[in-house]
């Protein structure tokens, strides 16, 4: 019997102090890395994207287009009413043959109801195809083609 103590005591202490010396887990509704979002979290998080040469009052796109003149702004606005505050929304703009032409992070903040980007520097994009991705963490979430055309 007393072997099986003085085994027992010293194996209770080591398990005792390995638990006590964890550092507590950190909870947020936010996951800590862009690869903790699931797919279909980080869908629900953003809804409606929409693109046109100006935004409303509201931020939303007051009239959806998607052909646009070398030098026109071209926005892109989005509800994130479902996405959780400090959730990062990301846009990729890209141009012909697939060049990354820019893009654009924004954090939703507490209330935020809609999320805007915009390209205004767009005087010197030839014409063609364009498309801009919309992506929470490492998910894309939403992708809006669109053209530059000449005299459009």
């Amino acid at each position: 019997m007393k072997s099986t103590l003085l085994i027992a005591c010293p194996l209770a202490a080591i398990l005792l102090l390995a638990a006590c010396s964890r550092e507590p887990q950190q909870t947020s509704s936010v996951p800590q890395a862009a690869t903790d979002i699931s797919p279909l979290k980080a869908q629900a998080w953003v809804d409606d994207v929409q693109m046109g040469d100006e935004v409303s009052a509201l931020q939303t796109v007051a009239t959806p287009k998607s052909e646009f003149a070398p030098g026109e702004p071209i926005h892109l606005a989005m509800s994130v009413r479902d996405a959780p505050s400090a959730a990062t929304v990301k846009v990729r703009w890209y141009g012909p043959q697939d060049v990354q032409l820019g893009y654009e992070n924004k954090e939703v903040v507490p209330g935020q109801q809609q999320l805007t980007f915009e390209q205004d520097n767009t005087a010197d994009w030839q014409s063609g195809d364009y498309r801009a991705e919309v992506w929470v963490g490492d998910e894309k979430v939403a992708e809006k083609d669109f053209q530059i055309i000449a005299g459009a």
